[in-house]
Parts: C-alpha cells; sequence; structure tokens
C-alpha cells in the first residue's frame, strides 16, 4: 500500500518523550498510511532499546555517535517511502485530525512546499521565523529579538492557513517533491538554523511555506536542546548562525556580522572585568570568538557539536 506520509524523529536522550510522540503517530496518523523512522544519535538512556522492545513497527535507526540532527534526519530521508515527510521532534506529539489536516491542505495546494500545525493548544503562537536581516542583527539583541517578534506575530490570519518565511522545524511536513528538488536538510549545520536554511531553499524553489490553523501539535519546547550545558547550547547556536550566514549572504556581510559582534562583546567583556561581574558571558563569549576566527570567516562551514575548548 501506497505512503501517504514518512514521520522521520531524530533522538538523543529523550527515552519517555519519544515514547510518547511514537505512540502519537500511531494513534493519530490513521486513516493515512503512514511510517515511522525513527533514528536513535547514540542516546545513553534506553531510547533505541525501548524503540526495539516496545515499537516493532517503526523502522530504527541506531548510530554508535551523535551525528547532528541535520544528518539524522537525512539518514530517515533515505529510507522515507512517502509522498510526504514528516520531520516530528521527540519532545513533540500529534494530537486528533492534526496530521489528517496537514496533508488535506497540502493535497489541496500543490504550490505549498512546507507547512506546520500549531504548536500551543490556545492555536495563538505563530510556530515560525523571519529571514535573518543584517540590519536587525547589528541591533542590541533585546532590540533585534523584540522587532522580530513583532514581524513574525505578523504573519497570522484567518483561513485555512497564511504564509510565513520559514517554518519551526518540531512538526514540519514536507513535500517530498520539493525535497527532491531542494535537497536534503543541509548537514554542515549539525543543529538549529536548519528551519531556516530549508525555508528559504524552498523560497528560492518557489515553494510556499504555511502554517494550518485548526491544527495543533504539542510541543514539549528544547527537551533534547536544554540537555546540552549553556555555554555549549549558545556555541552550538552561535556557529550555526555563522554558517547559515556563510552559506546564503555570502563572506563579506559575515564579516561585517562578526566584526560587530566581537566589538560588542570586547566592551561587554570590559565592563564585566572592570564590575567584577562573575555571571556575564561576555568573556566567554569573546575569547570563543577570537579562537573561531578561521572558522567563521575562512574555513568551509563543518558540523559544529559546540566544544568549549
Amino acid at each position: 500500500m501506497p505512503v501517504d506520509v514518512s514521520v522521520i524523529t531524530v533522538s538523543w536522550n529523550t527515552r519517555e518523550l519519544l515514547g510518547r510522540c511514537i505512540a502519537s503517530v500511531r494513534k493519530w496518523a490513521p486513516p493515512l498510511v503512514a511510517e515511522h523512522i525513527v533514528v536513535d544519535n547514540a542516546s545513553s538512556d534506553g531510547s533505541a532499546e525501548m524503540v526495539r522492545k516496545l515499537y516493532s513497527n517503526v523502522q530504527l535507526i541506531a548510530n554508535d555517535d551523535n551525528l547532528g540532527y541535520t544528518r539524522g534526519c537525512n539518514q530517515g530521508l533515505a529510507r522515507a517511502q512517502g509522498r510526504y515527510v514528516l520531520f516530528l521532534n521527540p519532545d513533540a506529539e500529534l494530537t486528533e485530525g492534526c496530521l489528517p489536516r496537514l496533508v488535506e491542505l497540502m493535497d489541496a495546494h500543490p504550490d505549498i512546499g512546507a507547512c506546520s500545525p500549531h504548536l500551543k493548544p490556545d492555536m495563538q503562537d505563530v510556530p515560525a521565523g523571519v529571514f535573518p536581516r543584517l540590519w536587525l542583527r547589528l541591533l542590541p539583541t533585546a532590540t533585534n529579538w523584540r522587532i522580530e517578534n513583532r514581524r513574525i506575530r505578523a504573519f497570522a490570519r484567518d483561513g485555512d492557513c497564511y504564509d510565513v518565511e520559514w517554518l519551526i522545524g518540531a512538526c514540519l511536513l514536507v513535500r517530498r517533491e520539493a525535497l527532491d528538488q531542494i535537497g536534503p536538510l543541509e548537514e554542515r549545520l549539525f543543529m538549529w538554523y536548519d528551519d531556516a536554511d530549508l525555508g528559504l531553499r524552498l523560497k528560492r524553489a518557489g515553494w510556499r511555506r504555511v502554517v494550518v490553523n485548526g491544527a495543533f501539535c504539542h510541543h514539549h519546547h528544547g527537551a533534547a536542546a536544554s540537555q546540552v550545558p549553556g555555554l555549549q547550547a549558545d556555541f552550538r547556536m552561535t556557529m550555526a548562525e555563522y554558517t547559515y550566514w556563510r552559506l546564503h549572504k555570502g563572506w563579506l556581510l559575515t564579516w561585517v556580522l562578526y566584526t560587530n559582534r566581537l566589538v560588542r562583546l570586547a566592551l561587554g567583556a570590559l565592563v564585566a572585568t572592570a564590575g567584577r561581574n562573575q555571571a556575564s558571558l561576555a568573556p566567554a563569549r569573546f575569547r570563543w570568538h577570537l579562537r573561531h576566527l578561521r572558522d567563521i570567516l575562512f574555513r568551509e562551514p563543518r558540523p559544529y557539536r559546540g566544544e568549549l575548548d
């Protein structure tokens, strides 16, 4: 029987949530024909063993090392047989009618390349982002966030769905035809910014990206990411941002962004040192930027795990 949706879940030490995720797919995917592919990135909490023991209908790929989110997704994608691919985080759970609603809308609108449900029960969220713009990123971080969040909220519209720039990847349905056209996820991004990268490539290929009204997926935000120590997570996200800029904005704009950040961090480090502010992360971030200058600006981008060396 032809597969409607291939669900791909990349897991890392989220055993209990992963079990609930798998159960939600089994319960709420029908009447669609779905296959579920779980890629476990060397979890130490028994996630792979749990899948083997309790969910024989799930296709399990158990890696010996943490290969990163994007590479794990692409391992699942290589096996996927569905006409749609659902990238579903292990900390996300489908709800009644969610997946059929997404597929129904995609079937009705062949120009839509990707869609997402809402991720909060009141459906007041906009599970999307705006593409990074240099003028915004040169502003103080808090100001940048306020402006971007205001722009994101402005996407929301009534009706079946509304268009956005890029979609959050927690529960992301992508047309297989679109993936065949633009290629798999960008493996030079270990994690983070992969959804923005995917959204930009879909836009350039002419595919719409929409949020579907009336569909909801419960997302326990950041369950896997929160296991990474704060400073390591910060470095990983920062390098992913620079990689995105190198890939899509070019060297010159990446250099402008890097130089602006370095100057601001240097000032922050001086203020923190003068005030003996031990809680400030500016000195560590400044040192990291100096240490990784060649990686950020000159070397070929590569997956970065957020090493603290």
